[in-house]
């Protein structure tokens, strides 16, 4: 919800906000989950998810977000998945944007590889703005 302030009838100006995080995970290896730091996006709805990897395979990409929180506290988020899993290959990096009115958000990406020992760098980015 946009911060509204009016001087006059009429009047308003409405405040806008942005945030992002950028995660690089050096060699992710064939099997791996790694889950990103969460991005808090409280009265931020417009929520955008970049991933890109280095090597001539894929990575599956699983959008989250919380609308909640679980108990009291400052990171007890419940993460629901939003989309079905995306793929991002080096050819064909995945950028996502959705809407949605929620408190924060990650990705977890994982390197279903098709070769053992081969492992991919990654680089995520979670933005979020209002």
């Amino acid at each position: 919800m946009p911060a509204i302030s009016g001087k006059a009838v009429g009047s308003q100006n409405v405040a806008k906000a942005g945030v992002n995080l950028e995660t690089k995970e050096d060699s992710l290896a064939v099997g791996t989950v790694f889950i990103t730091d969460h991005l808090i996006t409280a009265g931020m709805p417009k929520l955008s998810f970049q991933v890109g990897c280095d090597q001539v395979h894929s990575v599956q990409v699983v959008c989250q977000v919380a609308y909640r929180r679980t108990a009291a506290g400052i990171d007890n988020y419940e993460f629901l998945t939003v989309l079905p899993v995306q793929l991002a290959s080096a050819n064909a990096p995945l950028f996502i944007e959705i809407n949605a009115p929620a408190q924060a958000m990650r990705m977890q990406i994982t390197n279903p590889g098709a070769a053992p020992g081969v492992a991919t760098n990654i680089t995520a980015v979670l933005l979020a703005s209002g």
